[in-house]
């Protein structure tokens, strides 16, 4: 069964993706979590803008996501129109219980995503609130950076209407045997 984590209301306030930045959270305490897709609200654009999305695990901190491992990073293209943009994965392992950080870039103004700077719309996410970084590029034709560099950007207390939707694999678990034979 599909899952949602982050926040998955339309929140109340629009604004350009002229930017990079992140937002940190706590994956859930589940064994066998698959990324199936990163869904983020656009509420403004065209079909020529574009905006790139991203999940990794890691970091220094709950504040900075230095270091942090890219788990996944996609662009959605031709993006335009208010609605649900869906980013389709394939197959990534989310780990349990682990900071992660749910990125989003873009270079127009004229692409507009919704957010809010009420702690009590965090969803899923950290207090703390978004990352802005200072060095990765928010060009959303260049992919994500593996890992996360140095930064030494900026949080501030505003979420994002995005959010990641996972599932669960129910494969068994085959212990796997070895006979040691040099010693005898």
């Amino acid at each position: 069964m599909a899952t949602n984590w982050g926040i998955t209301t339309i929140l109340g306030s629009g604004v350009g993706v002229n930017f990079c930045r992140a937002l940190p959270g706590t994956s859930p305490n589940v064994a066998n979590m698959i990324l199936k897709s990163i869904s983020v609200y656009e509420s403004t654009g065209s079909a020529s803008d574009s905006i790139r999305v991203a999940l990794y695990s890691g970091g220094t901190s709950d504040t900075n996501p230095s270091g942090a491992s890219l788990i996944f990073g996609a662009l959605l293209s031709g993006a335009g129109g208010a609605g649900w943009k869906v980013a389709s994965a394939g197959d990534e392992s989310i780990p349990q219980n682990t900071r992660i950080w749910v990125g989003l870039k873009g270079s127009s103004t004229d692409l507009g995503v919704q957010y809010s700077m009420d702690s009590g719309d965090r969803g899923d996410f950290k207090t703390d609130g978004r990352y802005e970084s200072s060095v990765v590029s928010n060009d959303e034709n260049t992919a994500w950076p593996n890992p996360w560099p140095a930064d030494s950007g900026s949080s501030s207390t505003a979420w994002y209407s995005i959010y990641l939707t996972y599932d669960t694999s129910s494969g068994l678990s085959i212990p796997i045997v070895r006979n040691n034979h040099e010693n005898q």
